[in-house]
């Protein structure tokens, strides 16, 4: 089975730039709810039958954990930004 080349041009940043940038806004403005989604989903995997326990684990998010999150997020919205707008310079400047 052949893998498939990818390969890289100046326009794959800017399609790489529009979910880079969505990511980073659901980061940076909805830290809890990803946390919590997050949470839901590493206890569902340690005891996957819900119908049992319903004892779910406290979802609250702690403060370093939010502003670590809108850290990532913000990071992820300037890095879409700038390879859309820069994205054949970015491209250059990488290859």
């Amino acid at each position: 089975m052949e893998k498939g080349d990818f390969e890289w041009t100046e326009n794959t940043f800017g399609y790489l730039s529009i979910p880079t940038f969505i990511i980073g806004v659901i980061l940076f403005s909805f830290p809890d709810i990803v946390y919590k989604v997050f949470k839901y989903m590493q206890y569902r995997g340690l005891k996957p039958n819900s119908e049992f326990e319903d004892n779910e684990p406290k979802k609250e998010i702690s403060k370093l954990t939010e502003i670590i999150l809108k850290i990532i997020g913000m990071i992820m919205i300037i890095m879409g930004v700038l390879w859309f707008w820069f994205s054949k310079e970015v491209y250059e400047f990488i290859f």
